[in-house]
């Protein structure tokens, strides 16, 4: 069964009545989660600095984290759910379903406190962001019944595989070698040739490293792919 293509991007948001009802437009909500991906994403590559504070987060688990922040906030209020607390869950959640879990809750109250410095002002800190110790868990079930139970990761790697695949394909019809494209094919990397392996590793690192920018909300696992090869 084909996975379905979800629309993502940065202009796909409707504000929440609630938002609205605050002085919240779309663009003030496209900017507000902007400022937060960023915030958490710089924060989650710094907290690799010291071994108290490493979350070992896989790149990919980050991207999925980022996209349920993203999706969670089509549908949710600002007014109602902190930015910060839900970014946070978002990651823990994340991390279970790649199974690549944060199992030292106090690591995620660390990163909550340190993305809240980054995003909020001294002033307005203290009066928006609170995180209690055991915040994290009701956090992840209101986002669950936001996405409702759908954690489809982010996973832009297959997409990859068949856009080398498809090019090794077209390759072997323009070359008139119809049968060895379609062998390639269907062999995907592990049999191309030597530059086609070289491609397909550069082109893997290129797309890890996008993993840990707002490129999993700005276009889908198909167009990063394609442009990682590109």
């Amino acid at each position: 069964m084909e996975r379905p293509e979800r629309p993502r991007g940065w202009t796909d948001d409707a504000s929440n009545p609630e938002d609205l009802r605050l002085g919240f437009s779309p663009e003030h909500v496209r900017l507000a989660k902007a400022v937060v991906v960023d915030a958490l994403l710089s924060q989650v590559v710094a907290s690799g600095a010291s071994r108290a504070t490493a979350l070992h987060a896989r790149q990919r688990t980050v991207a999925t984290a980022v996209s349920y922040f993203w999706r969670f906030y089509q549908r949710g209020s600002f007014a109602t759910d902190e930015p910060v607390l839900v970014a946070v869950a978002c990651l823990s959640l994340a991390g279970k379903t790649l199974e690549n879990p944060v199992h030292d809750h106090t690591k995620f109250v660390a990163l909550a406190r340190a993305v809240a410095a980054e995003t909020y002002s001294d002033a307005s800190r203290e009066a928006l962001f609170a995180c209690a110790p055991d915040a994290l868990l009701p956090c992840e079930l209101r986002v669950l019944d936001a996405l409702e139970f759908d954690l489809t990761p982010y996973d832009p790697y297959a997409a990859l595989e068949e856009a080398l695949r498809v090019t090794e394909s077209r390759k072997g019809a323009e070359t008139g070698d119809e049968t060895k494209g379609k062998k390639r094919a269907s062999s995907g990397c592990a049999d191309a040739s030597e530059n086609d392996e070289t491609l397909f590793r550069v082109a893997w690192g290129v797309l890890n490293d996008s993993l840990v920018t707002p490129t999993c909300v700005s276009v889908t696992e198909r167009a990063a792919a394609v442009a990682a090869v590109a």
